[in-house]
């Protein structure tokens, strides 16, 4: 997979618990998102309603305890992954 396509920001990063995510990719694709904790194990997913080009979700992670997440954000042929700090 060619990962230089897809675009992706986030913001508050580190976050109270409320993160904007904005995924731009080159085709109109769907997204599957996946909020994962420091031991490897996927806590929420998220999926965007639609397939389209530019996906902007905001996530609420606030239920979680403080520290490091991952944020995998995969599309039918990208895959990428971001480091979110969870403060409070």
């Amino acid at each position: 997979t060619d990962n230089i396509d897809m675009e992706i920001q986030v913001w508050e990063n580190p976050t109270r618990g409320k993160l904007q995510v904005e995924v731009s990719l080159p085709e109109v694709e769907v997204v599957l998102l996946n909020w994962i904790d420091n031991k490897g194990q996927t806590m929420q997913h998220w999926t965007s309603e639609q397939a389209k080009q530019l996906h902007r979700l905001e996530l609420d992670v606030e239920k979680y305890q403080e520290g490091l997440y991952l944020l995998q954000v995969q599309s039918q042929t990208r895959q990428k992954t971001l480091k979110v700090w969870r403060v409070n």
